[in-house]
């Protein structure tokens, strides 16, 4: 919105990684969104396969499950596949498509993107140069020094609806401050969410919470191991990737 309202240089795109598995709210920001700025939005996939029904009902064959379950009293599954697979590689992908330049061939060295990610400065430990040689992050708002805080008031002064936060409603990594915000702020997602978690658990011994049984875990400790103040559960849960 910043870039629709010229106050940073313009971009040719944005591409939104759909997990499928978001909020109904985040969906209806993205299309206010589409509405208000003068480039497309583009909207990828992987596969066209939403994270929850690959979570709930095809195990990954080599490691289990593309989203780090807890599983008895071992812990989180080490193996993560959602965040590569669901988010990075789609928008690799599309990178290429608009290159022009198909998966698999060699983008020329003197091709490049120029990504610019929407990381605010408390945030910063979120920030990577990423993996990939043609693709270039540039983190307006950590040069700006914004803090999450700082947008929201950009949003309020401008008159804009304020952001929901965009994160999977099943992410094991969500602090008992995150499960509560959306437990409180999405009650029908929520009640979707514990039904999710008593079938993850039926069909495959996992679950979405490390102490037990979503419907039932206790909710009201300050869990905030997995964030920082403000954001809980932020700085581990996507690399980078997810999170508004």
């Amino acid at each position: 919105m910043m870039i629709a309202s010229k106050e940073l240089p313009s971009v040719d795109c944005a591409i939104f990684a759909d997990t499928g598995w978001e909020p109904r709210a985040v969906y209806d920001w993205l299309g206010w969104v589409e509405a208000h700025v003068p480039f497309p939005v583009y909207r990828v996939r992987k596969d066209d396969v939403d994270l929850r029904t690959a979570a709930l009902n095809r195990p990954n064959k080599r490691h289990g499950f593309a989203v780090p379950f807890f599983h008895g009293d071992a812990g989180r599954s080490p193996y993560r596949e959602c965040t590569v697979e669901w988010k990075i590689n789609p928008i690799i992908q599309k990178c290429r498509e608009l290159l022009g330049i198909p998966k698999g061939r060699r983008v020329p060295p003197n091709v490049w993107v120029q990504m610019v990610v929407g990381i605010s400065w408390d945030e910063a430990q979120r920030a990577t140069n990423g993996p990939i040689r043609f693709i270039l992050n540039d983190y307006p708002l950590i040069e700006r020094r914004w803090t999450r805080q700082r947008c929201l008031e950009w949003f309020i002064g401008k008159g804009y609806p304020l952001p929901p936060r965009s994160s999977c409603l099943g992410c094991p990594f969500h602090s008992d401050d995150e499960w509560r915000r959306i437990r409180d702020t999405y009650p029908d997602e929520f009640a979707q969410t514990v039904e999710d978690d008593r079938v993850l658990t039926e069909r495959w011994g996992h679950r979405m919470h490390k102490r037990g049984p979503l419907a039932s875990v206790d909710l009201t400790k300050d869990d905030r191991q997995l964030g920082i103040p403000g954001i809980p559960g932020m700085i581990n849960e996507c690399l980078g990737m997810c999170g508004t």
